[in-house]
């Protein structure tokens, strides 16, 4: 078998419109004796280079001036060259796609993925980039992103894979052995079906290490004082001092009580803890071999995550935090997981009984509520005008087209696109009043509006799981409020239901509990904002940031004179010169700036431009610049900030308690975190104005406060905090700023 080890370096991801700029590969026999290097740069017949693909990849105008060849007079000797080879690489797949675009035939060749196969035999990585295993691993890779030095640390990748299969149980691959004989043709089957199984490549699980005494952060006195009421409300600080807080707390009610639950959605703060899994993130053994059975052949990556999800069965581990879902795999995970009636979950319930102490999030909290061995417990319930946003949602009743309208049957899936088609002719454009765009449309429906033509439809499909649908589209309940989401992209249509009477119930059973809320925001209105979302009762005591120890001088809030307006097409050019300032200054090397910003699309777009200037005007200067998914995923990027450089960090919504260890001293926020609308907010807005009371003053501002605080909260070592958003200048802007920072004196 002969291997071909490739790499490409591409003007950007689209293999319609982007070109290749480099081709390399190492040519080996199956010995492994070396046969051929090649190694070209091409002139772009497409997109052209762009000063971030020559920062990224290091490729120049002058190198492709002086050694570029034209494709187009290669393709045949390519094609050739490439034939009856095995060809392996990283992400394999998308170097394929370019060359079949690009005219060189390799759509007969086998492909071998090393990124599936790591995938598959690594457990618990941080990153499965190549960049990332071959700095851990110690594989040559002096040059990253050039396609030789990719070509040939995936080379070395794919051999020491080799060599963990060679080593694995033999009792482990008796059981995939008839799956890989008899249901699929991926050709790194062999590799598995022919190891010598010595049984020495036996990854160990790592046995829990839970805290066993509580963090120092407050003194037995205050920890009484917070838990004697019934409510309780605390001002939460710095992500870190607020999980530590809770830890005391939670050690505490458990010394003297049933225990505790800290409800979060930051779960990786109490890493040291146990936790509650839903039994939708646990593994169901007989599931995963009905996976496989069900399917007549199994795809390249059907096989891979049976084989990724057989072995970390097989290791022991059950949660879905060991299994690195990748891409498509995520759509397979719901064939595969346990369900509330499985034994899967019975049995992690029975050994989460004897705990003294968990953590669990939101919507799982309020999911499993009624277990009778949370009552009495006390429950501390972190970032509180967010946990409201949940307990709002929780009540209501979700359903989704998407599994009809992806259904293996043409006459499913036929029917159903001609339902959603009426449905969004009928219904949705006409409630708009324009035709449907490019883009998801989240509108709430008529109350009174009689929809029982369209439940007959659903009727005559005669699926169970829509029977709820069809009363809520026909004789829905007075008050009821109903949505509908459509996603052009996807072309699935889906559905909400909300009842005020449902949510009301929700709260008063939540005065079971002995509760602490942790919050953020600081307004003079919070005890009202909680008492109608969240619900309080006898008892409330508010307790304020004297419970921290005190932390460093006050700081700065800077807001640049001459703000460009957010809705601006200027606006982003103008949030790049603050940011290109801040980072030209002479800045200390260990002065790293992290900066924020209301969606991912501007990020990208921001980010896209800081690499140019990087590269026209910094190329000397020791900066590295990684952005929230546009530099990989979070372990990656968290993985290339090792390095001793100056840093800067662009970032959306990530949330992860590893941040602390970067020395983030500037923070800029672009704009107010504005999620979109959803339609049960309209909904709300006029109960409340029935009421004389005023959404944006009790749900809007907090929220916004404390979605700035939290992720200000992130940076503990910050000593600045740049904000760009001209609407500051507004008094709710002023109020939503103060209400964030209390503790920073504001400086324009």
């Amino acid at each position: 078998m002969q291997y071909c080890f490739l790499d490409l370096e591409t003007t950007g991801l689209d293999p319609q419109r982007d070109s290749i700029l480099e081709i390399s590969w190492v040519l080996e026999d199956e010995t492994g004796q070396q046969i051929e290097t090649f190694d070209e740069v091409f002139h772009p017949d497409k997109s052209p280079l762009t000063p971030f693909v020559t920062h990224l990849t290091g490729i120049t105008e002058s190198e492709i001036s002086r050694k570029g060849k034209r494709l187009a007079t290669l393709r045949t000797v390519l094609s050739e060259k490439l034939k009856n080879s095995v060809i392996v690489g990283h992400n394999i797949d998308f170097d394929l796609q370019f060359l079949q675009e690009n005219g060189v035939e390799v759509s007969q060749n086998q492909r071998i993925d090393t990124h599936e196969l790591a995938r598959i035999l690594l457990v618990g990585e941080e990153s499965f980039s190549l960049e990332v295993l071959s700095k851990k691993y110690d594989f040559e890779h002096k040059d990253a992103h050039r396609a030789l030095s990719d070509a040939r640390a995936s080379r070395e990748l794919f051999r020491f894979l080799q060599q963990k299969i060679e080593a694995l149980s033999p009792d482990f691959l008796k059981t995939i052995q008839v799956i890989l004989e008899e249901k699929t043709d991926w050709i790194a089957k062999e590799l598995f079906l022919h190891a010598a199984a010595t049984g020495e490549f036996a990854p160990k699980r790592e046995p829990a290490s839970y805290r066993t005494a509580p963090p120092e952060s407050v003194s037995d006195a205050d920890q009484k004082k917070v838990l004697e009421p019934k409510t309780a409300f605390i001002r939460a600080g710095d992500s870190h001092a607020t999980a530590n807080l809770q830890k005391s707390l939670a050690f505490r009610a458990a010394e003297e009580g049933p225990g505790a639950l800290i409800v979060t959605p930051k779960l990786d703060f109490f890493a040291d803890l146990p936790w509650f899994p839903v039994p939708e993130v646990l593994l169901d053994p007989v599931r995963l071999e009905q996976f496989a059975s069900s399917r007549e052949t199994l795809s390249n990556a059907e096989c891979t995550f049976f084989l990724q999800a057989k072995f970390r069965h097989f290791l022991g581990y059950r949660g879905k935090d060991f299994f690195d879902l990748f891409a498509g795999q995520r759509n397979f995970w719901p064939e595969v997981c346990a369900s509330e009636k499985s034994n899967v979950f019975a049995t992690v319930l029975q050994e989460k009984k004897s705990e003294k102490i968990l953590v669990l999030s939101p919507r799982a909290f309020l999911r499993f509520r009624n277990l009778d061995w949370f009552a009495g417990r006390k429950i501390l319930v972190d970032e509180a005008e967010l946990f409201a946003e949940d307990l709002l949602f929780f009540p209501s009743t979700q359903w989704s087209l998407a599994t009809r309208l992806r259904s293996s049957d043409e006459d499913i899936s036929a029917a159903t696109q001609f339902f959603i088609r009426n449905f969004c002719r009928e219904v949705i454009e006409k409630k708009l009043n324009r035709t449907l765009s490019t883009f998801p449309e989240r509108i709430l429906l008529d109350s009174s509006q009689d929809m029982s033509s369209f439940s007959e439809a659903i009727s005559a499909w005669g699926d169970s799981t829509f029977a709820t649908l069809t009363e809520a589209l026909s004789t829905p309940r007075e008050r009821l409020v109903r949505w509908t989401t459509y996603s052009p992209q996807s072309g699935n249509l889906s559905f909400g239901a909300w009842h005020p009477d449902d949510w009301r119930d929700l709260k008063k059973e939540l005065g079971q509990f002995s509760v602490v809320y942790f919050y953020r925001h600081v307004l003079g209105e919070a005890n009202l904002f909680f008492r109608i979302f969240v619900g309080t009762f006898e008892g409330v005591r508010f307790f304020f940031p004297g419970l921290f120890p005190q932390g460093p001088p006050r700081k700065k809030l800077e807001i640049p004179g001459h703000l460009v307006s957010a809705k601006s097409p200027e606006f982003n050019r103008f949030s790049l010169h603050k940011i290109q300032e801040i980072v030209s200054q002479k800045i200390a090397p260990d002065h790293a700036v992290a900066v924020n910003f209301s969606s991912l699309e501007t990020l990208k777009n921001v980010f896209l431009e800081f690499s140019h200037f990087l590269s026209d005007q910094l190329k000397d200067a020791d900066v590295s610049a990684f952005g929230e998914k546009v530099s990989g995923g979070d372990g990656k990027l968290l993985q290339l900030a090792q390095q001793p450089k100056k840093l800067v960090l662009f970032f959306q919504k990530m949330m992860t308690a590893e941040l602390e260890q970067f020395p983030f001293r500037t923070l800029i926020f672009q704009k107010f975190p504005f999620d979109p609308p959803h339609p049960l907010f309209e909904a709300v807005e006029k109960a409340l104005e029935e009421s004389r009371l005023k959404l944006w003053d009790l749900w809007t501002i907090p929220r916004v406060s404390a979605n700035i605080s939290r992720r200000d909260s992130l940076f503990p070592h910050r000593e600045k905090i740049l904000f760009l958003d001209s609407r500051e200048n507004a008094s709710w802007g002023r109020e939503i700023l103060h209400s964030a920072f209390p503790d920073f004196s504001v400086e324009s």
